[in-house]
């Protein structure tokens, strides 16, 4: 999920020129994301049931990261340094605070699915 338009140069790093008055859709894994650069907001509803992660997509200590958190669901991970991954439990009512970035997850709707909203605060 990304709020901000990344930098074209900077790898990770946040571009100092943002787009204003868009609103995108992202598409990853059968999540649909929609991004509003106005609000500073990301939102995404997971779906009740997803594919599993496949182990051998990832390495050793990013598995154990993983297995740590997911025993619930979804996960999010923050791979800004990726010396020092840190991954979040995604589940019924839950919020972070990541590197500036408000994180809340909730269930929403009659369907109740599981949803996050990201907010940045540039």
């Amino acid at each position: 999920m990304r709020v901000y338009d990344p930098d074209p140069v900077r790898v990770w790093e946040v571009s100092g020129v943002q787009q204003t008055g868009t609103f995108s859709m992202l598409r990853c894994a059968g999540v649909t994301a929609a991004r509003n650069t106005d609000a500073h907001t990301c939102t995404a509803e997971l779906p009740r049931k997803a594919d599993e992660l496949i182990p051998a997509y990832f390495c050793r200590d990013c598995r154990g990261r993983i297995a740590e958190v997911s025993r619930r669901g979804f996960i999010l991970a923050d791979l800004y340094d990726l010396t020092d991954i840190q991954t979040y439990a995604l589940f019924g009512e839950a919020s972070y605070s990541i590197r500036g970035y408000d994180v809340s997850v909730s269930r929403r709707g009659g369907d109740r699915l599981l949803h996050v909203e990201i907010t940045g605060g540039l």
